[in-house]
């Protein structure tokens, strides 16, 4: 069990905050799925990015779909699609 946390933050951007199930709270209830952990399916995964009206990019970078994509991974992309 954790008795002590500390936490600095001099620049004072930041907060903690503790819940007894923080699936169920927002941010963290509204990501979705994180590609190290365990990948959607192909088929699901095509369906998403057929549905949305946005490019690539725009489409990898909502949290909602895929959690912790940010633009190095969405550069990689691009590269590995040319």
């Amino acid at each position: 069990m954790l008795d002590q946390m500390v936490y600095t933050d001099s620049r004072r951007f930041g907060r903690i905050r503790i819940f007894q199930d923080p699936l169920a709270c927002d941010p963290i209830g509204s990501l979705g799925f994180d590609p190290l952990l365990e990948m959607m399916a192909l088929q699901p995964f095509q369906d998403h990015l057929h549905n949305k009206n946005a490019p690539i990019k725009a489409a990898l970078l909502d949290q909602s779909f895929v959690a912790g994509v940010g633009n190095w991974v969405c550069f990689l992309v691009k590269q590995i699609d040319k």
